[in-house]
């Protein structure tokens, strides 16, 4: 996902702010509304501030089903699902007493034939210095 800092032409505040609604591809050729950000939503195709407000609305108040979200997103559902992905994004962070932080940041798709999980991408400030970024098929 840091990668998309080296995409020329990209201003560092633009990617900042597009950061925390980029994943690594999860598999699933829809966006799973149950849990996506409402910036994610919003751009579905054909979404408009009324329908979206109207779905986040439904959404907070109680459970939402397969059924009901042509109803609810009209013809934005065409990218919707409620199926939940096989990957996984774990953000950690630990503030020290002595003001000093460390992140990390893994994304791990589970269920796969070959191994329990894959880590799909793997940031690390704790053990290998600042931002350090490892990809990989699974630990081994």
């Amino acid at each position: 996902m840091d990668e998309l800092r080296l995409v020329y032409g990209l201003p560092p505040a633009l990617i900042d702010r597009i950061m925390p609604f980029v994943t690594v591809y999860s598999g699933l050729p829809k966006v799973n509304v149950l849990d996506a950000a409402p910036e994610v939503i919003a751009a579905l195709p054909g979404m408009t501030p009324g329908v979206l407000n109207a779905f986040l609305d439904k959404r907070e108040a109680g459970p939402v089903d397969e059924q009901s979200l042509p109803r609810l997103l009209g013809p934005s559902q065409e990218g919707a699902t409620i199926e939940p992905s096989p990957a996984y994004r774990v953000q950690v962070r630990i503030v020290f007493d002595n003001g000093r932080q460390v992140e990390s940041e893994a994304v791990i798709l589970t269920g796969t034939t070959e191994a329990p999980y894959h880590v799909l991408y793997w940031r690390d400030d704790a053990s290998n210095g600042p931002g350090q970024l490892r990809v990989g098929v699974g630990l081994r």
